[in-house]
């Protein structure tokens, strides 16, 4: 799951989800699933905040500039997010 799909399932089920890197693979694919409590060692969080803020720029961003977002790792297109949402 890259990083537009995991915002993506946050923000349609209004629910924070857990990710983490998936094994043997590029940067900004990840494991994903909604988070039922229990010990989550190696997981973090996504919470709706965080996903609303990084689809928003998602949305406003043209065809080019989207695809090069959805590649970033998570934490980057968040970071990212809060800077230039207003």
């Amino acid at each position: 799951m890259s990083t537009i799909e995991a915002a993506r399932a946050v923000t349609e089920q209004c629910q924070c989800h857990v990710l983490r890197q998936r094994k043997d693979a590029p940067a900004g694919v990840y494991d994903a699933k909604p988070y039922g409590g229990g010990n989550k060692r190696g997981w973090f969080y996504l919470d709706l905040f965080t996903a609303g803020a990084i689809m928003t720029v998602y949305n406003a961003l043209n065809e080019v500039n989207r695809e090069r977002y959805g590649r970033m790792p998570i934490h980057v297109a968040a970071s990212f997010a809060f800077k230039h949402v207003r």
